[in-house]
């Protein structure tokens, strides 16, 4: 049974009138349920503070006010979470040890390890990544991946959909979403975190790691049956997210959003034309408000994702199993009909 808004009533007719009136008006509910941390907060200084700040220098400081305060709204921190995973699962090589032929922990427990790894990215965020505790995290980070063959340009790509996600929606929405020295400390924040992880070869600037990224989509993304059951998996989840009465509104505001590669290497639905003006007037509105409306209090992504995890204890985040490292899948390995069919 399709999703509630991936299908229109024929164009014209009363039906459509009544259908684009529910929709729009669930669009503007999002941005206010999205709104609703800032609405009732005192005016913060964390624009003063940011002008203050150097991005080389204090890209910690920075990218934890962008990311977890200003922009740390749960929701938008999921949709932006979810198109990330989605990009490097369009990458084949990428995906096979995540999907493990429908036994990695995404496929059998998809919010558990969508919360473990928010909490993780929220804790480096908080501590900084050049501290004790963000660099015991980071750690656990390695010894979670030690098992799998894992090459040097993989990372950095998985590395730089946390860098460049915010550019890429701002791309797409025909906005700026965070200002040139705001991306560049998000940029030398992730390079410190990805050098902690012994990832090298990094592009000079931010400018040429989208470059990069760029090539690399075209060289290497493509189809495969188990990033496209994950991308759903992603989806279904993010929809859990939202307030029940906007759930149906989920899928179609993150897929607006995509660009033609991305839905083209998970065979996802472009929606239709008014439907992506809607949603991308909706993701526009929040970020309007994020500018004017006052910013919320310190908070963390720790704090709005880690209730159902194990933390503090990290050791027990993440997967348990201990074991030699191994290889990846071949590249020519494909997971079993059969497999998705027990996974789905």
């Amino acid at each position: 049974m399709p999703r509630r808004g991936w299908r229109s009533a024929p164009r014209g007719s009363p039906g459509e009138t009544r259908f684009l009136s529910l929709h729009g008006r669930g669009q503007i509910s999002i941005v206010v349920r999205m709104w609703t941390d800032r609405l009732a907060t005192k005016q913060g200084s964390i624009s003063r503070e940011l002008e203050r700040l150097d991005p080389e220098r204090d890209n910690e400081r920075m990218t934890h006010l962008l990311v977890e305060v200003r922009y740390g709204n749960s929701i938008f921190a999921a949709v932006v979470y979810t198109l990330a995973f989605m990009r490097q699962m369009s990458i084949p090589s990428i995906m096979r040890p995540v999907y493990r032929r429908g036994t990695g922990d995404i496929v059998r427990a998809t919010r558990q390890r969508n919360d473990d790894t928010l909490v993780f990215f929220g804790e480096i965020m908080r501590s900084g990544h050049s501290s004790g505790r963000g660099a015991e995290v980071i750690d656990r980070m390695n010894e979670i991946h030690a098992r799998y063959k894992i090459d040097n340009h993989q990372n950095l790509y998985t590395l730089a959909s946390l860098i460049l996600e915010a550019q890429r929606i701002g791309d797409a929405l025909g906005m700026e979403v965070m200002s040139s020295r705001e991306r560049d400390a998000l940029y030398y924040f992730w390079r410190g975190v990805g050098e902690r992880m012994g990832i090298t070869d990094f592009p000079a600037t931010k400018e040429e790691f989208l470059e990069w990224v760029l090539q690399y989509e075209r060289d290497n993304a493509a189809y495969s049956e188990g990033g496209a059951l994950i991308a759903r998996l992603l989806l279904d989840d993010l929809a859990l997210r939202f307030p029940k009465p906007l759930r149906w509104a989920s899928t179609p505001l993150v897929l607006a959003l995509c660009d033609e590669g991305l839905l083209r290497a998970h065979r996802l639905p472009r929606p239709p034309r008014w439907q992506r003006a809607l949603g991308v007037a909706a993701m526009r509105g929040f970020l309007v408000g994020v500018r004017v409306l006052p910013d919320p209090p310190d908070r963390s992504w720790v704090d709005q994702f880690g209730a159902d995890t194990a933390y503090p204890d990290f050791a027990r985040i993440g997967q348990q199993r201990v074991g030699p490292r191994r290889t990846a899948e071949p590249d020519h390995a494909e997971p079993d009909h059969a497999e998705i069919e027990q996974a789905v």
